[in-house]
């Protein structure tokens, strides 16, 4: 009697069928190896500016006390493990007294879940000096540049505020993830997926093609763009005094509509992140804000078609949070960003704001 000959396809070629995908093609572990280093490559690099603002010297703060100038808030990429900054200052002001003009960066993580939120870590770095040379005209060589880094964890919601002290003096910073150096990296504890579960010759496993799913998910999740991050250069504001139906541009502290196409705004780019199935934009919106009294206070992001977020019962100064979404269907979006006390008898002062996208 002869032999019984398989003739199920991947015993006939003599291939072992836990090495084929579920759709009967032979699933090629080279290709899947390179997928999953393309998959680090994009979560490892594809880091974002969490904020930037620069003025006049003319507008530059000048205090001798310690005082926040810029305050700024993000969501890291899931792969981030450092932010930069690049500040520049212009000379102290004239004054009569010796001075040592510094700034420090304290940042805090926050619970966003909170309103307002509250910080579980705060860091204080370490103060650095720049120059006091003190001179009558001001020009671009007496300006000095200072650049440096900072740890954050991944995947976290952090507020950032410069703080200034004897006469320093901001002119511009700007802050952003720094790329990792590599593709694959700190696997377990980065969004990363292990090529190694790619080796030619191997099963291929429905956890690896998970894991390789999951971590591309995640990155677009929670790797977004910073769309807004508009901080008042003086680290204060006049109160923005409005009643229950008024609203006022916060960029400029003038009375206008809730939205306007010729006031002080930004330009977004919702549509860069719209899908095949939706034109919905998922973000989130935030405002350091605070109300003389009670917790009636409004502050909205606000295009031609809508109001895409909208951060209400406003009470006691900190960061506030609401999420919502972006209009993705054209690609560009002008924003305002409104404010209202909602009370005649008080209120509210908006220190900064911003808008991001992400997805929970």
């Amino acid at each position: 009697m002869g032999n019984i000959v398989p003739i199920y396809p991947p015993y006939a070629a003599g291939r072992d069928p836990l090495r084929i995908a579920r759709n009967g093609h032979v699933v090629d572990a080279v290709r899947m190896k390179r997928a999953a280093k393309y998959v680090n490559m994009l979560s490892a690099t594809q880091m974002k500016v969490i904020g930037r603002t620069h003025h006049t010297v003319a507008d530059a703060l000048s205090s001798t006390t310690d005082t926040v100038t810029y305050r700024f808030v993000g969501h890291t990429n899931p792969c981030a493990s450092t932010v930069r900054y690049r500040i520049l200052c212009a000379p102290a002001a004239s004054v009569s007294e010796t001075v040592s003009p510094r700034f420090y960066w304290v940042q805090k993580t926050l619970n966003t879940a909170t309103g307002p939120a509250t910080a579980t870590a705060t860091v204080t770095h370490p103060a650095q000096y720049v120059t006091a040379r003190d001179t009558g005209t001001i020009v671009p060589d007496d300006f000095t540049e200072v650049t440096g880094s900072m740890t954050v964890s991944s995947d976290t919601t952090y507020a950032w505020e410069l703080h200034v002290a004897d006469y320093c003096r901001p002119i511009s910073c700007s802050l952003y993830e720094q790329s990792l150096a590599g593709f694959t990296v700190d696997v377990g504890t980065r969004n990363v997926v292990d090529p190694g579960g790619f080796a030619e010759g191997a099963p291929i496993l429905d956890r690896d093609i998970a894991d390789l799913l999951a971590t591309f998910q995640t990155t677009w999740k929670r790797g977004g763009a910073q769309y807004i991050g508009w901080t008042n250069h003086d680290g204060s504001r006049a109160a923005l005094t409005a009643s229950a139906t008024n609203y006022y541009n916060v960029v400029s502290g003038a009375l206008s509509a809730a939205y306007s196409a010729t006031a002080p705004g930004f330009w977004t780019s919702p549509g860069d992140r719209a899908t095949l199935t939706t034109s919905t934009v998922p973000v989130v919106g935030w405002a350091y804000a605070a109300m003389s009294a009670g917790a009636t206070g409004t502050v909205r992001f606000i295009d031609a078609g809508d109001t895409r977020v909208s951060i209400g019962s406003i009470g006691a100064e900190g960061y506030w949070f609401a999420t919502g979404s972006a209009d993705g269907a054209t690609a560009d979006r002008y924003m305002n960003i409104a404010a209202t006390s909602g009370h005649a008898a008080n209120t509210i002062t908006v220190y900064a704001a911003g808008l991001y996208e992400y997805l929970a």
